[in-house]
């Protein structure tokens, strides 16, 4: 009994530690590991984004450079003076035409007038643009061109004594005119040759002398 005081103590002491032992263990936490089972619905969408890094491309650009050497030629101002051109205009004279006119009595005097060498003329009774006169008259006149033209004839005056003054126009083939009296005018005409003849005569004439009767024609060769 003599030692029951320190056992006591003992005791008290052993149980006071195992005390703080065991508040000691309950104040240290218990990890524990709790396996879940996680649902397709629990699982959150995880976005993953990807920063590309900029990607660098170094281009290596190497220029050539071509030196040229430009020579300029002079330049050569032309200077044109102007040209004066002479123009000498040279007119073709056409050749004359000859032309022959020809009377066989000398007493009609001058019935063949105003020939030109462009083969014109005029055939007229004696006297034109006067009277021819109460004297019996027989002209004949032959109007001649070259060969392979043609004779127009054209009367501009026609005033004989009727039934006393006659004209008669032939070539020798064709009548162009018959026995023209009077005062009417024969129409014009062109040969179908290179001659013609002109016929003209008077008898008897009973005229006062106051009247005035003559003819006259113009000719050319065509």
């Amino acid at each position: 009994m003599k030692f029951f005081p320190i056992v006591f103590f003992l005791l008290v002491v052993a149980a006071a530690e195992v005390r703080d032992g065991i508040c000691n263990y309950q104040q240290t936490p218990t990890t524990k590991l709790v396996a879940r089972r996680t649902w397709p619905s629990q699982i959150a969408n995880t976005t993953t984004t990807t920063t590309a890094k900029p990607t660098t491309v170094t281009t290596t650009v190497t220029t050539t450079s071509s030196s040229t050497t430009s020579t300029a030629q002079p330049s050569t101002v032309s200077t044109t003076r102007p040209t004066t051109t002479n123009s000498t205009t040279t007119a073709t004279t056409p050749l004359p035409i000859n032309v022959d006119c020809s009377v066989y009595n000398p007493g009609c005097g001058a019935v063949c007038t105003n020939a030109t060498s462009a083969g014109t003329g005029v055939v007229q009774s004696r006297n034109f643009p006067g009277d021819y006169g109460k004297d019996n008259i027989d002209c004949f006149v032959t109007i001649t061109v070259p060969e392979g033209k043609r004779i127009r004839l054209e009367f501009t005056t026609f005033n004989l004594e009727t039934k006393i003054g006659w004209i008669t126009v032939t070539d020798g083939i064709t009548m162009y005119v018959i026995s023209a009296t009077g005062s009417t005018i024969p129409p014009a005409f062109t040969t179908t040759s290179n001659r013609v003849n002109i016929s003209f005569s008077t008898y008897g004439s009973k005229k006062p002398d106051s009247a005035t009767f003559n003819w006259q024609a113009t000719y050319a060769a065509v």
